[in-house]
C-alpha cells in the first residue's frame, strides 16, 4: 500500500513481534486487561469487509474493552 510507515517493534521483556499486514483501515480495537494491558486483537477494514486478525499476547486479563472507529464512505470513493 503506498504511504504505508513500518513502525516499531516496542514493548516490554519477552514476547514476539507480530505484523498484521496491510489493511484499509482499522473498524475496531479490543483491549484484554487485569492490572495491565494483557492482549490486543485488531478488526480491520478491507475494502469495506471486516478482518479479524489473530489475538496478540497472553492469557490473563478479566475484563475488556472495545473501541470502536465509526466511519462513512466519502462521497469522492
Amino acid at each position: 500500500m503506498d504511504g504505508s510507515i513500518l513502525l516499531g517493534p516496542w514493548g516490554g521483556n519477552g514476547g514476539d513481534e507480530w505484523d498484521d499486514g496491510v489493511h484499509t483501515g482499522v473498524r475496531e480495537i479490543t483491549l484484554v486487561y487485569g492490572s495491565c494491558i494483557d492482549s490486543i486483537r485488531v478488526t480491520y477494514d478491507n475494502y469495506g469487509k471486516p478482518f479479524l486478525a489473530a489475538k496478540h499476547g497472553g492469557i490473563g486479563g478479566s475484563k475488556s474493552a472495545q473501541v470502536r472507529y465509526i466511519f462513512t464512505k466519502s462521497p469522492d470513493t
